[in-house]
């Protein structure tokens, strides 16, 4: 991006009080090759299948929520802001696309059930004429069904967070703590809240994209424009940094969290 984030964070600033149109265009200027940069990553991260030019829309789509959506108090630089719904804009609607190819898969189910049932009764395998007949769609939708059939099926975008099924296990979830509890996980998240604030900016950001926004290392690396062994880094110092500010009651602190 040529505009440092200072710079961009200027004309955020400049922009919400002005509500100037020609400040966003310059806004909206200084952040666009960082929408072509964060595609162009997510795109290679999933093989090439995108679109560029589809990733690029949906991103654009997230610039402009940005805009008003982006709040200082965060203490982050708003082009750090800017990437994260960029790419989060991108990735939902990758995941809209693979809920339609879930629906496509669902239809190539009935079609395959269909020409087996069809074929055991008439000793033959079906025509796509006698198929489009049984499911009430046209021959050109069931040829596409079976083009569909043939290829692989992508792999889902939530596929990285297969193991978070784990932290809806009703014996977590029915946990009753007591007063005490209560008050000492209280207290834990004041002096996590204080240690993380502490932290130099890319340990913190990666800190708040991994835990809370819920995005891989990769993707990580794509917001702060670091390699991929860069961010593990960063999240091994920081939290080896907070275990160290959360001082000798580390333990009975992460244990009231449900660390």
């Amino acid at each position: 991006m040529g505009a440092s984030p200072r710079r961009i964070d200027q004309l955020w600033h400049e922009y919400q009080r002005t509500r100037d149109e020609r400040v966003k265009g310059d806004l909206v200027r200084a952040c666009t090759r960082k929408v072509y940069g964060v595609a162009k990553g997510l795109r290679s991260e999933m093989g090439g299948v995108p679109r560029l030019q589809d990733l690029v829309d949906a991103g654009m789509v997230g610039l402009m929520e940005a805009f008003e959506r982006f709040d200082p108090s965060r203490g982050v630089y708003f082009e750090t802001w800017c990437t994260w719904r960029v790419l989060g804009s991108m990735r939902d609607d990758q995941r809209k696309a693979a809920w339609a190819t879930e629906a496509v898969r669902l239809k190539a189910q009935r079609l395959r059930r269909a020409a087996d049932e069809m074929a055991a009764a008439h000793g033959r395998p079906p025509s796509d004429d006698e198929l489009a007949a049984a499911l009430g769609v046209s021959p050109a939708e069931v040829a596409g069904l079976w083009r569909h059939v043939k290829r692989r099926r992508p792999l889902s975008l939530d596929a990285t967070h297969a193991g978070a099924a784990a932290d809806l296990d009703p014996a977590l979830v029915d946990h009753r703590p007591g007063p005490a509890q209560r008050l000492l996980a209280d207290e834990a998240r004041l002096r996590l809240r204080e240690a993380v604030k502490a932290l130099p900016d890319k340990q913190r950001y990666t800190l708040l994209l991994y835990y809370f926004e819920k995005l891989t290392m990769a993707q990580i690396g794509l917001v702060l424009d670091v390699t991929e062994s860069r961010v593990c880094q960063l999240h091994k110092k920081a939290l080896a940094t907070l275990t160290q500010r959360l001082g000798p009651r580390r333990d009975e602190f992460l244990d009231a969290l449900g660390g």
